[in-house]
């Protein structure tokens, strides 16, 4: 797979951050592959970009209420679970954030039977972002369809970084 300057500079920042090892990286108390922490950064990715784009609208835009309702929603749920996905996730309503949208990129089913609430506050964070978010799904079934597991790991990868790069 080919990947370009910035997004191989991410992953040297973060092979340099997370450890030495190309497969496994420290995650608090256990290991976390690249794709897992590139989905976990992914998270914040999602959170900041539709926080930044919520901001280039009138506070009270339809936009902006959007947004506050979202974080409003993470935020109760935060309160009430805070640890549903992980002791890290535990840390803050940002890290909750972002280990929900660990799973939810990398196993969606889980996080739905898991906490269906954090799986549709992960849709709404996606779709807001991503209107047409079914088209792009669809054409990477399509692309994964004759990949192997390994491949479509891969993949998606480097899917994140490229929406690391561009965010």
């Amino acid at each position: 797979m080919y990947y370009s300057s910035t997004q191989q500079i991410l992953l040297n920042r973060a092979s340099a951050f997370f450890g030495s090892s190309p497969y496994r990286y420290k995650r608090g108390k256990g290991n976390a592959t690249l794709a897992e922490v590139m989905a976990h950064e992914v998270g914040h990715g999602v959170d900041n970009a539709f926080r930044a784009a919520s901001l280039h609208h009138p506070m009270t835009s339809p936009e902006r209420r959007l947004y506050r309702n979202w974080m409003k929603q993470w935020t109760a749920l935060h309160a009430v679970n805070p640890e549903t996905i992980s002791a890290y996730g535990g840390t803050s309503v940002s890290e909750d954030i972002a280990e929900s949208y660990l799973v939810y990129f990398t196993d969606p089913a889980t996080l739905q039977q898991i906490s269906p609430e954090r799986f549709v506050l992960c849709e709404q964070g996606i779709k807001a972002l991503i209107p047409d978010l079914s088209k792009l799904r669809e054409r990477c079934a399509n692309v994964e369809r004759n990949m192997t597991p390994k491949q479509v790991r891969q993949y998606r990868t480097g899917l994140w970084l490229n929406l690391i790069a561009n965010s």
